[in-house]
């Protein structure tokens, strides 16, 4: 039901309001009871319209958000850095035109015009590749409310992005330059003040390189940690068979409002399927293991009262199927003991236990194995089944047109509705993680690849910086090795303290991911090892062609320029 709060009238005061009048349209009607009169407890619930609408949309949301404003730190950390290794390359350029009258207002606007030409061309480009992948990411998102509320790139949105690109460029690209400005006044050339403003600048840029590795890592371990959750959760066992089972569902007009109707049209449909060639064997059910919405419903164990926590304190409820007597064959569930249905007999008030099977995860791969009644669909028919068929095919689906003939032989006005592969169904379940797992490990590659540019910007910077000494020490026998290693100390010191500080930040993006993670232990030791091993590589590669450059370097030619 749906309706409109009156005005002051908060959502608890509703729902008290409710609770009263849905008590005592449950002792008029009695509308769910057990044998005894028992009391089930249900009830009526309130919920506000939009979070039933837009709910399953909340933590996607917020996950996506956290990871997109991970990236913007980073790339604003890279602007800084790279402006700053740019800027302190022109201190003494700074610092000649200051000798030669500029003053710092000019100074400041020349940093301030470069700023915002690197804004507008990062936004212009940054608002062309959103509007190409926008369309995409709603068009094949697994969640309906995406594609229903058209998301677009609306003039808000779009005043917002350039808003904050400018703050991001003044703060993070104005800020470094304002700091060259000021220092150049006091920068002569060949001083040492200059020897000490390189130091201190060598020294910021690496800690801010140290910043940005170390996000990348937390978004790194965080695409990690969904990703093995999604392999883990490929091969839970749910209790049976998927493989090789085409499905589809069928809901009765009131023309089969009676029970044996019901019952008769389903036993019809079962033998007009079994006689397609492509068919192994067919069944019915009202609810579809890890697919359908549990169907939760009280029972009653014959000469014991009723009550609503049992023993352990386990509520006296079960998800109930009405399934035709091949369907524990069909989807290969096992027997444990006893025997399945025979052919029963109708009406009966009390229902005889006559066999124990395996436990199914009816609720999915991530929900717990819950308490399970099923009963021949004689005894309690349904207007709702689906039918469950093992087909021979290694084309499932190639069966649809036969199924729709089969049901078109018994009655015309009867649709079918979702014929899929059972595979197909479970894949839909699996669609809204897949797909945070796609974003999150998108976000976490261009992550890793600016941390990269960040480290390469610093270690190039500081070979470049530090050609007298490399020169001095290939003079006095340094070999090529040494070089090498100068340079590689220095890119693994700084991913490492990088990669340090974000395996820390990931025990918090942990907590943040564990509605989203399954089967994965606190520290997931593949995942640690295999974040270490990327990292690793791309230190290595951004450090190959700065220690290339070094090695290269001619003592000879150094000596004499100093």
């Amino acid at each position: 039901m749906v309706a409109r709060l009156r005005a002051g009238v908060a959502l608890d005061q509703a729902q008290r309001q409710m609770d009263v009048l849905a008590a005592r349209l449950e002792r008029e009607y009695h509308i769910q009871t057990g044998p005894h009169g028992e009391d089930p407890g249900y009830g009526v619930r309130l919920v506000p319209l939009h979070q039933e609408l837009s709910g399953n949309l909340r933590e996607p949301l917020l996950l996506m958000l956290g990871a997109a404003a991970l990236i913007f730190l980073i790339a604003c950390v890279n602007i800084a850095n790279l402006m700053l290794s740019h800027g302190v390359s022109r201190e003494r350029e700074f610092a000649i035109r200051i000798s030669l009258g500029a003053g710092r207002v000019r100074l400041l606007r020349l940093v301030v015009a470069e700023a915002i030409v690197i804004a507008l061309a990062g936004m212009t480009l940054g608002i062309g590749i959103a509007w190409a992948v926008s369309a995409l990411l709603v068009n094949t998102s697994p969640y309906e409310m995406a594609r229903f509320l058209a998301v677009s790139l609306d003039a808000k949105v779009l005043g917002y992005a350039a808003g904050l690109g400018l703050i991001a460029m003044m703060l993070f690209g104005f800020m470094p330059g304002l700091l060259i400005v000021r220092r150049a006044r006091s920068v002569a050339v060949r001083t040492g003040h200059q020897v000490l403003s390189e130091r201190r600048s060598q020294r910021l840029r690496s800690i801010l390189v140290v910043a940005e590795t170390s996000l990348s890592v937390t978004l790194l371990l965080g695409a990690g940690m969904l990703i093995h959750s999604f392999l883990r959760l490929q091969y839970v066992p749910l209790g049976f068979e998927p493989h090789g089972i085409v499905t589809a569902q069928a809901n009765l007009p009131p023309s089969y409002a009676a029970g044996t109707a019901q019952s008769q049209f389903y036993e019809r449909l079962l033998e007009q399927v079994r006689s397609i060639a492509a068919i192994k064997s067919a069944a019915a059910t009202t609810m579809l293991p890890a697919s359908d919405r549990l169907l939760h419903d009280p029972f009653s164990i014959e000469g014991r009262p009723w009550q609503p926590f049992g023993a352990a304190r386990v509520p006296q409820f079960a998800n109930h199927q009405a399934v035709s007597p091949d369907y524990f064959r069909v989807m290969r569930i096992a027997v444990r003991q006893g025997r399945v249905f025979s052919p029963p007999r109708p009406g009966t008030p009390w229902l005889n236990v006559v066999g124990i099977v395996a436990d199914v995860r009816s609720g999915g791969a991530t929900a717990e194995t819950l308490p399970e009644i099923y009963t021949p669909m004689t005894q309690t028919p349904s207007a709702a089944m689906a039918v469950v068929l093992d087909t021979k095919l290694d084309d499932p689906a190639s069966v649809a047109s036969d199924l729709r003939g089969a049901v078109r032989a018994i009655d015309r006005g009867i649709p079918l509705e979702r014929v899929a592969t059972y595979e197909e169904l479970l894949g839909t379940q699996f669609a809204p993680r897949r797909y945070q797992m796609f974003l999150l490990a998108s976000f976490a590659g261009l992550a890793i690849l600016l941390a990269a540019v960040g480290l390469y910007g610093v270690v190039s910077y500081a070979v470049t910086q530090r050609r007298g000494e490399i020169g001095l020490r290939m003079a006095f026998g340094a070999s090529l090795q040494d070089v090498t290693a100068i340079v590689l100390k220095q890119v693994f010191l700084l991913a490492g303290s990088g990669l340090g500080i974000g395996m820390a930040m990931s025990l918090l993006t942990r907590q943040i991911l564990a509605n989203e993670l399954f089967g994965i232990h606190f520290l997931d030791l593949p995942v640690y090892v295999g974040v270490i091993l990327i990292l690793a590589t791309v230190a290595l590669a951004a450090a190959a062609f700065p220690a290339r450059r070094a090695a290269s370097i001619d003592p000879m030619q150094t000596l004499r320029m100093e």
